[in-house]
């Protein structure tokens, strides 16, 4: 998109936030305790447990919403806008290695094992 509207003068970036310290946690272990009767009975399970696990990181390492908007604010601002804004805690080494290093398998299995849906998976078929 950005290099489709640059002829007629529009300048697009993308904004790339990392984690972000808002309240998605707790409105998921609300959404979860009201939909499922036992959750740790469900087959997601492990990928429950590892939320709150997330939960902990981002409360350490996550950005305020505050401190992300004013990346977005830069990026509104800047005369010659780039073409990425990273709003992260080390943001640049991990776009770098999940865009440029690693290959699809291995983002795969690192976002699998990060939110927990490996052990569902290895639950599952043990069944």
């Amino acid at each position: 998109m950005r290099m489709e509207l640059n002829a007629f003068n529009i300048k697009v970036s993308v904004i790339e936030p990392g984690p972000v310290i808002t309240e998605f946690f707790e409105v998921v272990r609300e959404k979860v305790d009201q939909n499922i009767k036992e959750p740790e009975n469900s087959p997601y399970e492990a990928a429950f447990v590892k939320i709150k696990a997330i939960e902990d990181q981002v409360s350490m390492l996550g950005w305020t919403p505050e401190k992300v908007a004013q990346v977005i604010v830069r990026s509104l601002v800047d005369p010659n806008p780039s073409p990425r804004y990273v709003a992260a805690t080390g943001g640049e080494i991990m776009l770098f290695l999940m865009t440029k290093v690693l290959p699809t398998w291995a983002k795969d299995a690192f976002w699998k094992r990060f939110y927990g849906i490996d052990q569902v998976e290895k639950e599952w078929k043990q069944k």
